[in-house]
C-alpha cells in the first residue's frame, strides 16, 4: 500500500509539474507574441509618422497667405491660380505617394489626398493651356480651401496631434 501511494504521489507530481510547465510556456508565448506585436506597431507607428512629416512639407504651395511659390496667388481680391506651380505640386504629390511614404497612409488621409489631387487636376490644371496664371472663380477657392483643409487634418489626426497645446505649468526647467 505504502508503495501504491508513492507512485500516486509522483503520478501526481509529474502531473502537476507538467501542467505548470505548460502553463508557464504558454503565458511566456503570449507574452512574447505581444511584445513583438508592440514592438511592430510601434515601427509602424513611427514610419507613420515620418510619411506625414514627409507630405506636409510640401503643403507650403497651398498655403493662404500670398508669397513666392503658392499655387494660389491673391487670394482674397483677384484669385488666380500659378499653373506651373499647381502642375508641379500634383506632380510631387504623386511622386510622394508612390514612395515609401505612400505605404504608410491610412484610409483617411489616402481619401483626403486624393480628394485634392483629383481637385487640382479637374478643376485647376486643366485649365492650364499655356498660361501661367488663371483666374478662378470665389467658390472654386472656397472648395480648393476645403480640399486643402480637410487634408491638413487628415495628416494631423494620423499622427494624433489634432490640438496640440502647451504645459500649463509653463516650460520644464
Amino acid at each position: 500500500m505504502q508503495t501504491d501511494s508513492a507512485i500516486i504521489a509522483a503520478i501526481v507530481g509529474l502531473v502537476s509539474a507538467t501542467l505548470t510547465t505548460l502553463l508557464a510556456s504558454w503565458i511566456g508565448y503570449k507574452k512574447l507574441k505581444s511584445e513583438l506585436i508592440a514592438q511592430h506597431r510601434s515601427l509602424l507607428i513611427d514610419k507613420q509618422i515620418e510619411a506625414c512629416e514627409e507630405l506636409w512639407q510640401t503643403l507650403k504651395p497651398f498655403s493662404f497667405t500670398n508669397g513666392d511659390g503658392r499655387i494660389l496667388l491673391d487670394p482674397y481680391e483677384d484669385p488666380k491660380i500659378a499653373m506651373d506651380t499647381a502642375q508641379g505640386i500634383v506632380e510631387k504629390m504623386m511622386n510622394i505617394f508612390y514612395s515609401k511614404a505612400g505605404l504608410y497612409f491610412s484610409k483617411n488621409l489616402r481619401n483626403a489626398f486624393f480628394e485634392l489631387r483629383d481637385f487640382m487636376n479637374e478643376e485647376i490644371v486643366t485649365l492650364s493651356q499655356g498660361v501661367s496664371e488663371v483666374i478662378i472663380s470665389k467658390s472654386k477657392v472656397k472648395a480648393f480651401r476645403h480640399k486643402v483643409s480637410k487634408l491638413r487634418v487628415a495628416i494631423r489626426a494620423e499622427i494624433g496631434v489634432e490640438d496640440l497645446s502647451t504645459a500649463k505649468e509653463g516650460p520644464i526647467d
